[in-house]
């Protein structure tokens, strides 16, 4: 059974790349929704590393994203990102977005997600989609590993510093009384104390797969969500952005 594993791993075509926070990276706040998975200290090094589970959960939201714009029902754009969710998680997902096409204004995203894939029908992209993540019934061709800082570029450097939300005025904004006098400055704020990976410490990212195109798309698609999405928590507010660099 073990020399079978070693056959595999032989047979593994690993892409790898370095890749620079661009801004802060928040190590776990307890708020993760689905999109927002924590960053996780490596327990025997305190070492801060991103979860495989979670370069892969926001590379395939970004395809979500993408692909939202493909299909023309409703236009709340969150609900077509849902229903392309949906279709990937339970359906079928070539059934449910048969009817997806190529937007005619395609915005820049959108642009380069397709470069990755040539000049495929969207048939046969989903097809790609669907062997790089897998579905409920079936598993993904492609693995994506846990990133880990890059030790010998970071001798001198703190990987971890201390940020701090400053919800200012708390009481006032929760009483909801409309006769409440103006926020002074007598409310205490209560700072909220949480790490971060500050910016330019870098990391290793890496995915492997068996068949060396699909893995090199997978991996274009997790340079294209580590920049315009981010890893960790507060991505929406801009923090968890890393951008490859040589």
């Amino acid at each position: 059974h073990h020399h079978h594993h070693h056959d595999m791993l032989n047979s593994l075509h690993a892409i790898t790349g370095k890749f620079k926070t661009q801004s802060r990276l928040v190590v776990g706040l307890g708020d993760e929704s689905v999109y927002e998975t924590s960053i996780r200290l490596l327990r025997n090094y305190g070492v801060p590393y991103i979860p495989g589970s979670a370069i892969k959960g926001v590379t395939r939201h970004l395809t979500y994203y993408v692909l939202a714009e493909f299909i023309n029902e409703g236009n709340d754009f969150y609900k077509r990102a849902k229903t392309v969710q949906d279709a990937f998680m339970k359906g079928d997902p070539k059934e449910i977005l048969s009817n997806a096409k190529v937007p005619e204004r395609c915005s820049r995203l959108c642009k380069e997600f397709l470069r990755i894939f040539g000049e495929k029908k969207v048939p046969e992209i989903i097809d790609e989609l669907i062997r790089i993540f897998g579905t409920q019934k079936k598993e993904g061709e492609v693995v994506f590993f846990d990133a880990i800082p890059i030790a010998e570029e970071i001798a001198d450097k703190p990987i971890l510093e201390l940020d701090i939300m400053n919800p200012h005025y708390g009481p006032y904004y929760q009483s909801g009384e409309k006769n409440v006098p103006p926020p002074g400055d007598w409310y205490d704020p209560i700072p909220i104390f949480f790490l971060t990976v500050p910016k330019d410490v870098p990391f290793l990212v890496a995915v492997g797969g068996r068949d060396r195109e699909l893995t090199e798309k997978a991996f274009s698609l997790v340079k294209l969500a580590l920049r315009d999405l981010g890893v960790g928590a507060k991505t929406s507010l801009g923090y968890g952005r890393l951008v490859e660099y040589v």
